[in-house]
Order: structure tokens, then C-alpha cells, then sequence
């Protein structure tokens, strides 16, 4: 992405700020290269969910990889903007304000739809809460 923009500078902005219109542009890409992918495997999404970022240790019954798996088809459920809105508030680390501007919503709005997200999935996802909590004591 940050090559891309190298060979096109003419192509920033100048009206937007600098940070949100590189997120945006990075956003875009990835949804880009997500739609043109031929080959979508079921697997789970390095960046949104791991054991490591999780604190998930492996356990020899498999619930791990069924959260995984659980987790994917859940995400798959929900759609393409809620798996970029997870991906740039928690693995980006964007503030709301940033993720508001590349989405081109309200602030109000990005708040919301992380909180009913979030039910959604701990409630989706409760039966392997103690996954998570044998991996933080």
C-alpha cells in the first residue's frame, strides 16, 4: 500500500487528514484484495484471531480449534465490515474518531456496532469462555 502511494503522490488528499486518509486507503486495499481473492479457505484470520493475541494455550481436547473455527464462521456471518471494524479498532488499534472517518460513518455509530458486535460474540462464543479463562490465571 505505502509503495502504491509512493509512485502516486499526486493521489493523497490534501483535504483529509494525512493519518485517516492512509488508513482509508490501506482499508480499501485489503477489502480489494480480499474480494479478488480466487481461493477463500476456512481458516481464521491470522490478524483478528490467534491463540497468542487470545491468550488461548493450546489444549489437547480441540476446543481451541473449534473456538477458532467458531469464531471464523460466526465472523463470516456478520460480514465484511464488522471483520474491518474488529480488525482496526483491536488489531489496528485505531481510535474511534479515525475508524469513523475511513468508514465514513458517525462516531456514535463505530461505538455502537462494536458494542452489539461484541454481545453478539460473547454470546455466540460462551460456551468456550473458559478457554479464556484458564489461559489468564
Amino acid at each position: 500500500v505505502f509503495m502504491k502511494i509512493v509512485e502516486k503522490p499526486h493521489r493523497i488528499d490534501a483535504s483529509r487528514k494525512f493519518s485517516t486518509w492512509i488508513y482509508s486507503t490501506a482499508h480499501n486495499y485489503c477489502k480489494n484484495v480480499w474480494r479478488h481473492q480466487q481461493v477463500r479457505s476456512n481458516a481464521v484470520h491470522p490478524d483478528l484471531v490467534n491463540a497468542h493475541t487470545l491468550h488461548i494455550q493450546a489444549d489437547p481436547s480441540g476446543d481451541s480449534t473449534r473456538f477458532e473455527q467458531a469464531l471464523e464462521r460466526i465472523l463470516a456471518e456478520e460480514g465484511e465490515e464488522a471483520r474491518a471494524l474488529l480488525s482496526m479498532r483491536y488489531d489496528l488499534e485505531l481510535p474511534v474518531a479515525d475508524i469513523a472517518a475511513v468508514l465514513q460513518i458517525p462516531e456514535g455509530t463505530v461505538r455502537s456496532r462494536l458494542f452489539n458486535l461484541k454481545s453478539r460474540l460473547a454470546q455466540s462464543l460462551a460456551a468456550y469462555k473458559h478457554l479464556l479463562d484458564s489461559s489468564t490465571m
